[in-house]
């Protein structure tokens, strides 16, 4: 799951290792330190760890409970008429939001002009 909020993005994906356990990922440290700090309201507040070379610098391990506290909690306080306008400010994440912006624009423009998709096919994207 991808989670764009004011506190920043975040990756959550199942922890294969440990059912019932998520690991909640991020490629800036500040968005992984703002939810390590939402978590600790609602458990331990989790350890952060730094991989250079991964996919997602920045990385944490919760219990699947902790993670959906946060992303509810979170949820419940939007406040903004405009996500876009809510994350401005920082150029390079300026970019970097409405780069994803863009690409689902034209994918949902794409979708209209294509229909929807024909029975059969998901929606999954196959690992490459």
């Amino acid at each position: 799951m991808w989670l764009f909020s004011k506190h920043g993005f975040l990756s959550a994906v199942a922890d294969r290792g440990r059912p019932g356990r998520v690991i909640v990922r991020a490629r800036a440290a500040e968005d992984i330190a703002a939810f390590a700090a939402a978590a600790a309201a609602y458990g331990p507040r989790p350890a952060v760890s730094e991989t250079p070379k991964a996919d997602y610098r920045f990385r944490t391990t919760v219990p699947a409970i902790q993670w959906a506290a946060v992303a509810a909690a979170w949820a419940a306080a939007v406040d903004y008429p405009n996500f876009k306008d809510s994350v401005h400010g920082e150029p390079d994440r300026d970019a970097a939001y409405l780069a994803c912006w863009r690409a689902l624009s034209q994918f949902q423009q794409r979708r209209l002009e294509a229909g929807p998709p024909k029975k059969g096919r998901t929606n999954h994207v196959p690992r490459r």
